[in-house]
C-alpha cells in the first residue's frame, strides 16, 4: 500500500522449491485497542496497529507460501514430477478490549468498521489463492537441460510472480482505502480535533517491498 489510509497488507515470502493439491492453513491473531469515543478508539488503533517498515495498517494479512517439488529427468530434460504449494495465512485484526465502554452509536459504527476490515482481509486471501494457483499452473510447464537449471527457473518465476501479485495486491488496498473515507466510524473519528480527515492519508507511510527468503 502506498501512501494513504493503508489498511490491509498482504505480503508473500517465497521459499525455494514447491502439482499436488495446494495445502493451506489460516489463523487469526488480534491486537487490543480501547477507548469510549470514536476519536479515542481510532487513536488507540493507530498506537497499537501492526507496522510494516514505516507504514501503519489498520489490519493485515500475512501470506507465506512455500513451493516444493520433485524433479525428474526425461531424456535430456528435467521437469517437475510433482509440485506442492503450502500457504499459511495469518489475519491480524483489531479487537476492542471493552466494547461496553462505547455508547450504542459508537459501538455500532465500530462493529461495522471492524467487520469491513475482516471482509477485506478475506478478499486478500481470495486474491492470493488465485495468484498462487496461476503460479502453480505456470510452473507446471517449466523444463531445463538439468535439474539445477530447473530450480533456478522456478526461483526466477517465483520472484516475477511475487512482484506482480504484490502490485495487484496494493491496488486492492488503494481501492478499499477510498471507501473508508466514507465509513461512519472513520468520519466520526475525525469529526473532532483530527482535521476532519484531511490528514487521513498522511497518517500512513510508504511500504517497502518484503524480501523473499
Amino acid at each position: 500500500m502506498r501512501g494513504g489510509l493503508l489498511l490491509l497488507a498482504g505480503f508473500l515470502a517465497l521459499a525455494t522449491p514447491a502439482l499436488a493439491k495446494p495445502i493451506e492453513k489460516s489463523s487469526t491473531t488480534y491486537f487490543k485497542i480501547q477507548g469510549s469515543t470514536a476519536p479515542e478508539v481510532h487513536a488507540s488503533l493507530l498506537r497499537n496497529t501492526p507496522r510494516l517498515s514505516k507504514r501503519l495498517a489498520y489490519a493485515m494479512t500475512s501470506v507465506t507460501a512455500k513451493v516444493n517439488g520433485d524433479k525428474q529427468m526425461k531424456g535430456k530434460t528435467c521437469t517437475y514430477k510433482t509440485l506442492t504449494v503450502r500457504t499459511n495465512y495469518v489475519f491480524i485484526l483489531p479487537k476492542h478490549s471493552s466494547p461496553g465502554s462505547m455508547d450504542a452509536a459508537t459501538r455500532s459504527q465500530w462493529q461495522s468498521f471492524s467487520a469491513s476490515l475482516k471482509a477485506h482481509e478475506d478478499q486478500h486471501r481470495s486474491f492470493w489463492r488465485e495468484c498462487l494457483a496461476d503460479l502453480e499452473a505456470d510452473a507446471r510447464d517449466l523444463s531445463a537441460r538439468d535439474c539445477n537449471g530447473l530450480e533456478k527457473k522456478l526461483q526466477k518465476r517465483l520472484l516475477k510472480a511475487r512482484a506482480e501479485c504484490l502490485r495487484r495486491d496494493v491496488k486492492l488496498d488503494q481501492n478499499y482505502s477510498r471507501t473508508l473515507l466514507r465509513d461512519p466510524f472513520v468520519r466520526a473519528a475525525f469529526k473532532r480535533g483530527e482535521g476532519k480527515g484531511r490528514n487521513l492519508f498522511a497518517t500512513f507511510g510508504r511500504k517497502k517491498k518484503p524480501k523473499a527468503n
